[in-house]
């Protein structure tokens, strides 16, 4: 399951992408992701936001697909 959530990353926005894998896979908190990126924390809190929302109807579509 792993590679195939990689492979759903191509379906997040490059900018969510980036705020996701820092915050995700680094462990940063949004103020270093704001500091990092020169972005507020609140464009940080959203991109997190919009990425997990992509991957969730990436997630839902793929199961609808081979379960039903």
């Amino acid at each position: 399951y792993y590679e195939d959530l990689l492979d759903m990353m191509q379906y997040v926005p490059e900018s969510s992408l980036r705020v996701f894998k820092l915050f995700v896979l680094e462990g940063l908190s949004h103020k270093e992701i704001a500091q990092e990126l020169g972005i507020s924390e609140g464009t940080s809190k959203w991109h997190l936001n919009n990425a997990r929302s992509k991957y969730r109807s990436v997630i839902e579509h793929q199961l609808r697909n081979h379960v039903g």
